[in-house]
């Protein structure tokens, strides 16, 4: 394939498909037929979300019409709202959390499912299911769509038609103050450090930290005397903007050498012109490089660029901890098997998306992994206790999306699950189209279809192969070194011939997510160059969601 100088930028040219047609579909391990891609993923009441359909593993927007099909995560029914002919906007009426995929109307094809969920808040929590025989906290954030965590709201336990039976069980915190601005001799900047006599007008304080600069600049603390981070927690801080454009990151790192990299967080809110509010959900970094986890972070770096030069751009409170809650499940709702719901409610009686949370007095069931990609699979063990006191025989009481496994009904192209082994205990799934697949063991039916459950529910996140999706806490690219790499090719390479080297995604965009791999750019192209392709994993396992092109243009010096 010849590249001229019209396309050297490389920024969306050929996905992988163009390089071995057909190559999603031909792995034979991914077994639907479409990608289904929602604008949002959390929305309010009436608020449009836009869907598009593509074809598996193509970037060009497919115009057939489909029936796009909703159902409440975690059950079965479906209903049809609406035809989607390449894009359909469409909203939800109802809090909860729902199920949406595109199929053709003789159900011979499909696509992978996408969740929305819907609230005025946005209740964000890992917990999916509670067995009397496992752990019962109950922990989460709710925060709203700005991604601030939302103080002083009661979380509630609904029973599965679903009607309020317990509230409140928590209330969301206020968060802490991790650092007030008061006081800037622990801060490094790389502009000039100095306090204002402006602060946030809801705070009853002097001063904020400002930073003059005639560029780009960055502000810099080491916090782990103050505050131990983890995944709930959402980090905050005012930021007054002069120019309503200036581009804001938050990186996290460790300040041990035993620790490395860094995640980071880019804000995507739109600024105004003074005091605005900046929020990180920590779990869920835009990046992450090297082995480091939220858990580790102790220094964060704030870095601001599209600056109005010499400017004083002012800093106040960092806050952490804001949004979240906990409670233990309570005794009186573990003597016997149902379906719940949490949700969170304001006094106004706005409430958050309705989470579903099955309990088990029985056994319980985990995964090694709770998120991976299509094609890929997990393990799943069993626990004893209550009536399950003997490992299953088969698999015929796995419930998926209350499905039966081996019903006459339920169609394995979604995941797919081997025969009990090693003594029975353990189960092994492998998915086959992405979507979030609530299962529990156990028989359904009744008023109440999990009353019969007799194992906990557990979520699994199953993310699209051809998506740009990485599992960031995998993200390792087997120890390439980049320099070596260079040296290697300079000694092989004739000497008339010139070369760069770039690391593409499955869609045809650059891959920025191996923090060991940068561009390899030696010079600018002739307009007679070609490529050499070939197609490698990311990690030193066989994971398919790690599968990139590296990418190589030669040319005559």
């Amino acid at each position: 394939m010849n590249i001229g100088r019209d396309n050297l930028d490389l920024i969306e040219v050929t996905p992988v498909v163009d390089i071995v047609p057909g190559y999603w579909a031909g792995l034979g391990l991914i077994y639907r037929n479409y990608t289904l891609v929602a604008d949002k993923t959390f929305v309010e009441p009436g608020e449009n979300v836009t869907f598009t359909v593509y074809t598996l593993g193509y970037t060009e927007i497919l115009y057939q019409n489909l029936s796009l099909e909703r159902s409440v995560l975690g059950l079965k029914t479906e209903t049809n709202i609406g035809t989607i002919n390449g894009t359909m906007v469409t909203n939800f009426s109802s809090v909860g959390e729902y199920n949406v995929r595109a199929i053709d109307d003789d159900e011979s094809t499909w696509s992978n499912y996408v969740t929305i969920k819907v609230g005025h808040y946005f209740l964000d929590t890992d917990i999916s299911g509670i067995s009397a025989a496992g752990d019962k906290n109950v922990s989460g954030v709710v925060y709203d769509s700005k991604g601030s965590g939302v103080p002083g709201l009661s979380i509630e336990i609904l029973n599965y038609k679903p009607t309020v039976i317990k509230s409140p069980v928590s209330n969301t915190t206020y968060g802490i103050i991790v650092d007030d601005c008061e006081n800037f001799s622990l801060w490094t900047s790389s502009g000039n450090l100095g306090l204002n006599s402006t602060n946030v007008s809801n705070i009853n304080e002097s001063h904020s930290i400002s930073v003059n600069s005639g560029s780009s600049f960055w502000l810099k603390k080491t916090i782990s005397t103050t505050y131990n981070f983890d995944q709930n927690d959402i980090l905050s801080f005012y930021f007054f903007s002069i120019n309503e454009n200036e581009t804001i990151d938050v990186e996290l790192s460790n300040s041990s050498a035993s620790v490395t990299g860094k995640l980071t967080w880019n804000n995507t809110n739109p600024l105004s012109s003074g005091w605005n509010k900046i929020n990180t959900i920590l779990k869920y970094p835009s990046k992450a490089e090297g082995n480091i986890t939220v858990e580790d972070a102790d220094t964060i770096e704030i870095k601001v660029s599209n600056i109005t030069n010499n400017e004083y751009y002012l800093f106040d409170n960092l806050i952490a901890g804001e949004g979240r809650f906990s409670y233990i499940w309570p005794p009186d709702l573990t003597n016997k098997a149902a379906s719940y719901y949490i949700q969170a409610i304001d006094l106004d009686e706005n409430t958050s998306n309705r989470h579903r949370i099955i309990f088990s007095d029985d056994g319980l069931i985990v995964s090694d992994k709770y998120v991976i990609y299509e094609g890929d699979s997990t393990l799943l063990t069993f626990i004893l206790g209550g009536s399950l006191n003997s490992f299953p025989q088969n698999t015929n009481k796995f419930n998926i999306n209350l499905e039966r496994y081996n019903g006459p009904n339920y169609d394995r192209n979604k995941l797919s699950l081997s025969d009990p082994f090693n003594g029975n205990q353990n189960v092994k799934l492998t998915a086959n189209t992405s979507g979030d697949y609530y299962i529990f063991y156990g028989t359904t039916g009744g008023t109440d279809p999990a009353a019969a459950a007799e194992t906990n529910t557990i979520l699994i996140h199953v993310l699209p192969i051809d998506g740009k999706n990485t599992l960031y806490s995998d993200s390792n690219c087997g120890g390439i070194n980049i320099t070596q790499l260079n040296d290697y090719m300079r000694f092989n390479m004739p000497a008339y011939v010139n070369y760069n080297l770039y690391l593409i995604n499955p869609d045809g965009t650059l891959c920025d997510d191996c923090p060991e791999f940068e561009e390899m750019i030696n010079g600018y192209p002739t307009g007679e160059a070609v490529t050499v392709n070939k197609l490698i994993h990311l990690n030193q396992g066989s994971g398919l969601g790690f599968m990139r092109e590296l990418r190589m243009v030669l040319w005559y010096k």
